[in-house]
């Protein structure tokens, strides 16, 4: 059974897409669809933001109001409570900056209404696959495939899931709900 498990905080957790959209919107008045932030590539999205795309990210994930505004991904708190119950140790490596790991744990915990996962918050000139290599990771969950692929040949890793519907290379298995990646995680494969 997979029993150390890395969840990748923004769109795996956190519906960010939707709060971006939304911010991008009311900081800088441009209309761009949550899907955008899904699943276009950065350098897309800065040219659909007039080279304000590194902007946005910062006024959002470096915000209190921001944060508190950013729900959660449909079934991630009955996910996170199911997968701790059944002993899988659970930790969220993220690429936020380590300054703003008070904001995101505390909402965290009022949003899950429990004692959060341990979190990594690694940033973004961090690769993930430094920390996923440390914490000796089963598998990890994120909703980026480029960054999944940087965790390719590490030996603890068993299972590489992205959190998408999307079609994935042969080594990847994409998810795209809470209680499908419980399920998959459960039975171990």
């Amino acid at each position: 059974m997979i029993r150390e498990v890395g969840l990748d905080y923004d769109d795996v957790i956190a519906n960010s897409s939707d709060t971006l959209s939304a911010a991008a919107l009311d900081i800088y008045g441009f209309s761009v669809a949550a899907n955008h932030f899904r699943y276009q590539e950065s350098e897309v999205l800065d040219a659909m933001l007039r080279g304000k795309y590194e902007d946005l990210k910062d006024e959002v994930y470096l915000s209190v109001y921001w944060t508190e505004q950013t729900p959660l991904i449909l079934g991630a708190k009955e996910g996170i409570a199911a997968l701790l119950a059944a002993n899988h140790h659970l930790v969220i490596v993220t690429n936020r900056s380590p300054d703003v790991s008070g904001i995101v744990t505390n909402d965290l915990r009022m949003k899950l209404g429990f004692e959060p996962p341990e979190i990594r918050f690694v940033g973004r000139k961090v690769c993930k696959r430094t920390a996923v290599e440390e914490l000796k990771l089963d598998a990890f969950v994120d909703d980026s495939v480029k960054k999944l692929i940087t965790l390719r040949g590490l030996p603890c890793i068993r299972n590489l899931i992205c959190f998408t519907d999307r079609k994935m290379p042969p080594d990847i298995t994409a998810i795209n709900n809470w209680p499908k990646l419980v399920e998959f995680l459960n039975k171990g494969e």
